[in-house]
């Protein structure tokens, strides 16, 4: 019996230490999505243009699971996420954002889902996000992005970044933005 109390311990550490990476944690995030390539970015010319963030739902969601964790976060603030890197690039190129500009340009991610690629557990988190981008003269634009990364909030910071980096991609929106 002696024999049996000194080795159950060493047996039942890593089981202890298998549930709890198992059970996981639930995190509030809000993407922080890195500057675009430049290389990705057309040449445009100084405008002046208002962003607005047309997300009305702030209710804070379940985004997904991947790497035993659950993320929450809410689409009004990951859109406002997206507008924050697009004003950026915008001001690196000149393009002034302001309030009651001429050009108005409305976002909204309507869907943003965290998963893996590959096996659970075993594979890569990936995250989607769905970007809608609609001007004042009528111009509608669906960007639908998945991307990988080898953490669950890198995956969803790139795909922000892939979304609002397919705007630049897009004629019909930079027809828009360079008149």
């Amino acid at each position: 019996m002696t024999k049996l109390l000194k080795y159950m311990p060493a047996r039942i550490l890593p089981l202890l230490i298998g549930i709890i990476l198992l059970s996981g944690c639930t995190v509030h995030y809000l993407p922080k999505p890195s500057a675009i390539d430049p290389a990705k970015i057309p040449p445009l010319t100084g405008q002046t243009i208002t962003l607005e963030n047309t997300q009305t739902d702030s209710t804070e969601i379940t985004i997904g699971k991947a790497s035993a964790k659950t993320m929450t976060g809410d689409l009004h603030s990951w859109t406002a996420s997206a507008i924050h890197l697009l004003k950026t690039e915008f001001e690196k190129r000149d393009i002034t954002v302001k309030k009651n500009a001429q050009k108005v340009l409305s976002l909204s991610i309507i869907k943003a889902e965290l998963g893996v690629s590959g096996l659970q557990y075993a594979g890569l988190p990936k995250c989607g996000v769905d970007l809608e981008v609609k001007t004042d003269s009528g111009y509608k634009l669906n960007i639908s992005i998945e991307s990988n990364a080898m953490s669950v909030t890198g995956a969803c910071d790139s795909a922000v970044k892939a979304a609002v980096s397919a705007m630049f991609m897009d004629d019909g929106l930079m027809k828009y933005i360079d008149e």
